[in-house]
């Protein structure tokens, strides 16, 4: 367990502790990630990657401490808008 990746907009049927999180800032950056998303879990290792052009959107990779908390981010932070975020992530 704990292999696959799961997107927060569905993805994989398999329990993962690793989300694939998008429509972040352009400037997202792995302390950013730390601090929005250590709120809501144990944030074991992330990957920013920021916009590559103006007006496109940044993505992270984060591995959570648990397939719980992972679940947990999947499910209720999909479509809303996290806690020091100005818009919703998907």
């Amino acid at each position: 367990p704990g292999e696959g990746s799961r997107k927060a907009g569905g993805g994989m049927a398999e329990s993962s502790d690793n989300v694939y999180i998008a429509d972040l800032p352009g400037d997202v950056d792995e302390n950013m990630i730390r601090t929005i998303f250590g709120a809501y879990g144990t944030v074991v290792s992330c990957k920013a990657m920021q916009s590559k052009f103006p007006g496109q959107k940044g993505a992270a990779l984060v591995r959570f401490g648990s397939t719980d908390e992972a679940t947990w981010v999947v499910t209720n932070l999909n479509g809303n808008i996290a806690e020091g975020l100005a818009e919703p992530v998907k």
